[in-house]
């Protein structure tokens, strides 16, 4: 502000000395000079560092470490009466920050988990999320978000399946993820939303879904589906079931028949909107789902809400769906030309068209572009593989009149042969509601005794349980301690015996070929939280395993247990933020254990506090899960690879 000030009185005086005929030539200068340095100043300046921010240019400031060898100063407080502030003020900013206006079709992303000083913002907003691939296409901005506020407007090229060779080196993901190549939004748009809140109830409370959607014509934030259904099915048979599994987390699952739609070998797909309410919070989930109707009836699953203990778990299930219909497809061979070009495929079924269809040959990759017509919604199918594959169809609804699809098969030549396929849908229904109203089951083992491990829910036949499951992965061994005195003040942790109270060890062991995690306590359970079901928290919800255990062997309080899990996935993931805002002392020791001289005034100081040792490996090894057994086999050599010891900062004892 003073610069701008400063350039400001520059250039009145410039204007001033420009106005004397003996001096113009000199004030010309000075007020040419001032106005661009003000230009700078105001616009380019900020500019060039929201394009520095979004793509991570910007150094931050490095956190000074404490020095553990330097006498820590004295004070007439014991280190028990320091409490953690809460952090207020990026909340007060919040709540006075402009929510943006949308102007334009956009995609909305949450990238809380995933950007973080060691992965830029473009990386974490392009990479790799569940979605409606067709729609995505239709959007004009990728807007990314931390807890609402926008920090990267992003314009796409092109969306690629999240197993394009693009994305190598960005982590793996399945063929049901999708990630795009492309750029910082024009300085316009930028200006429009950087910075600014989600428009007020975008987010509905308990809501996690990290992907959504801003279109102009919607209503409601929903899609206008109103063209061709006056003639299609509104409401339709279905079943929902609903439980609270051992972690504590809420799903409902909606059943609905198929077998009346078509003959055994055709497919339907359907794109559902779920909303889910139970004790007051809500989670909305967008469903893509598809099966052959001789294959069963068709799931629809809701989104998991967390559902504290010994509350009502009546819970409502409601949505709109969109069915379509494909038959069998037909294959198209197709000789790969020698060059780019049009093809000369004439495609027409169920009212829809392409009406134009062209190839790329590349260095080792073969893209097929084609455009449709018809009257919207309609759905479309589509697939390439070589010629000794079976088709493996991509489904989407295409809400548009006019759409552009494209396949991509790598490793091919000229000259060499490939399956092509085109299929368009006929209607079952659209904007179909269901809506049902229920008590969920409790399996949490304090519920109503029907808790579900590992063996619960993976149930084999004797002869396949002979078996041991083995798997690439990483093993974190954890004991908690709720230290009520002292045996050895001198070197102190949970895991050395220096310590006197109720103590549990665990180990939370990482499945790198599926991207799941176990909670394992040797001898006694495996609880399994795949990625499949929990994403990105798998490892969280793995960890509430733990939470009755805790509470009656160690005698924990809710809120402390809530701490100490929130700890432990920071600690585990190295997430340096988190570990900063836990309410834990989190010291890395080679050799796990700490002097108790340099962090202690007394031994009493030690008391009355949770204390956990943790050790880690870093690197990938072979791990063996015995499932009859509820044990596991590791080279535990690996384990001093990362040891931390840490304790709370707050006391266990109301009164200590």
């Amino acid at each position: 502000m003073k610069l701008i000030i400063f350039s400001l009185i520059l250039c009145f005086v410039g204007i001033g000395i420009f106005n004397d005929t003996e001096y113009k030539t000199s004030g010309g200068f000075l007020t040419l000079g001032a106005t661009s340095w003000l230009l700078y100043l105001v616009i380019m300046r900020p500019i060039i560092h929201l394009i520095k921010k979004i793509f991570g240019k910007i150094p931050t400031k490095k956190k000074l470490e404490p020095n553990t060898n330097e006498q820590l100063p004295t004070d007439s407080r014991s280190k028990t009466d320091l409490k953690a502030k809460p952090k207020n003020n990026e909340n007060i900013e919040r709540r006075y920050m402009k929510h943006l206006i949308p102007a334009h079709n956009l995609l909305v992303v949450s990238i809380s988990k995933s950007v973080s000083e060691k992965a830029d913002i473009y990386n974490a907003a392009r990479y790799a999320w569940r979605l409606n691939v067709a729609r995505a296409r239709q959007a004009d901005y990728v807007i990314a978000h931390k807890s609402g506020e926008v920090i990267g407007v992003f314009e796409v090229d092109e969306w690629l399946n999240a197993t394009d060779v693009a994305f190598k080196g960005m982590g793996d993901a399945d063929e049901s993820r999708w990630g795009f190549h492309g750029r910082v939004a024009p300085s316009e748009v930028l200006m429009q939303y950087f910075g600014k809140q989600l428009p007020e109830g975008f987010i509905k409370r308990g809501a996690s879904n990290p992907v959504r959607f801003i279109f102009l014509d919607d209503a409601e934030n929903t899609i206008d589906k109103v063209s061709n259904t006056s003639k299609l099915a509104r409401s339709i048979e279905h079943v929902t079931s609903a439980i609270v599994d051992s972690s504590g987390e809420f799903s409902a699952v909606v059943e609905i028949q198929t077998s009346d739609f078509g003959d055994d070998t055709d497919t339907v797909y359907v794109e559902a909107d779920v909303t889910a309410e139970i004790n007051g919070k809500v989670e909305q989930e967008v469903v893509c789902e598809n099966i052959e109707i001789g294959d069963g009836p068709i799931e629809i699953n809701s989104g998991y809400i967390e559902v504290p203990k010994n509350v009502d778990l009546k819970y409502s299930v409601t949505g709109k769906v969109d069915m379509v219909k494909f038959s069998p497809p037909n294959v198209t061979e197709l000789s790969i030309p020698s060059k780019s070009g049009d093809i000369d495929i004439k495609t027409e079924m169920n009212g829809v068209i392409v009406t134009s269809m062209r190839g790329e040959l590349d260095e080792d990759s073969y893209k097929v572009t084609f455009k449709t017509k018809g009257s919207a919604p309609y759905g479309v199918s589509t697939a390439i593989c070589s010629e000794d594959e079976d088709p493996s169809p991509t489904y989407n609804i295409s809400y548009e009149n006019e759409s552009e699809y494209e396949e991509i098969i790598f490793d091919i030549k000229a000259g060499d042969t490939v399956k092509l396929v085109i299929n368009f849908s006929e209607t079952i229904g659209f904007g179909i509601d269901i809506s049902s109203k229920g008590s969920a089951e409790d399996y949490r083992p304090d519920g109503d005794g029907l808790g579900e491990s590992y063996d619960d829910a993976n149930e084999t036949s004797e002869s396949s349980t002979e078996f041991d499951q083995i798997f690439s992965g990483s093993v974190c061994a954890i004991t908690v301690q709720n230290v009520s005195s002292t045996i050895d003040s001198d070197w102190v942790s949970a895991s050395n015996g220096s310590l006197e109270g109720p103590l549990q060890t665990f180990y939370a062991v990482y499945n790198s070929d599926e991207d799941d995690y176990y909670l394992i306590i040797q001898g006694e359970s495996i609880f399994l939280a795949s990625s499949d079901e929990y994403g990105f928290e798998a490892l969280k919800y793995a960890l509430k395993n733990i939470e009755n255990l805790l509470q009656k062997e160690l005698k924990l309080k809710d809120e402390e247990i809530d701490s100490l899990l929130f700890y432990l996935e920071a600690n585990i993931t190295d997430e340096a933020e988190d570990i900063d805002d836990s309410a834990f002392t989190h010291e890395v020791s080679e050799g796990g254990q700490v002097s108790s001289e340099d962090y202690f005034s007394s031994a009493s100081d030690m008391e009355n506090r949770i204390w956990i040792s943790t050790s880690q490996s870093l690197n990938y090894g072979d791990i063996t899960l015995n499932e009859n057994e509820k044990t596991f086999d590791f080279d535990f050599d690996l384990l001093d690879e990362k040891e931390v010891v840490s304790w709370s900062i707050f006391n266990t004892k109301e009164n200590a």
